[in-house]
């Protein structure tokens, strides 16, 4: 299956906002180029998993049980002089 995909100026865009974003949530991927910046691609969100990955997820919940740990004191606070040696 082909993609379709449009490219706009941002002045173009911004003059059709609802008629560019109704285009990307029927599947058109639609690049607004801008002048002497990034260009940006606008697409539909189901496109993408915004979901965090099993490493982050599993990092936060690490770092939140440490917390956890220093509030009770079953982990030392330490100064950012002591921690900056550590690194």
């Amino acid at each position: 299956m082909t993609s379709i995909m449009i490219v706009v100026s941002s002045s173009t865009f911004r003059n059709s906002q609802s008629k560019y974003m109704d285009m990307a949530a029927n599947g058109v991927d639609v690049v607004v180029t801008r002048n002497n910046r990034p260009s940006v691609v606008l697409a539909a969100v189901q496109k993408f998993d915004l979901s965090p990955s099993r490493d982050i997820t599993g990092n936060l919940v690490k770092a939140l049980n440490e917390v956890k740990d220093m509030r009770q004191n079953k982990i030392l606070a330490k100064s950012a002089k002591d921690f900056i040696d550590e690194l």
